[in-house]
């Protein structure tokens, strides 16, 4: 299965309120279509990957200035 870019920029909107850059969304995409990346799971991954590359990125704090309890 492969994911497609808009579903990547899909998940970009919805954490960080931007579409993904070209490189980044082939990287997503290869990863799903490898196999190490279950598209299911392709939410958290893109999310735990800017977490734990810089925490204090404009992503993340986009992500925590949308994020509810």
């Amino acid at each position: 299965m492969s994911a497609s870019k808009q579903i990547v920029n899909d998940i970009f909107q919805e954490l960080f309120g931007r579409d993904a850059e070209d490189s980044g969304a082939s990287y997503w995409m290869g990863e799903v279509e490898a196999g190490k990346v279950p598209e299911s799971d392709l939410r958290g991954a893109i999310l735990h990957s800017a977490w734990t590359t810089d925490p204090s990125s404009a992503d993340m704090k986009h992500y925590r200035s949308t994020e509810t309890i």
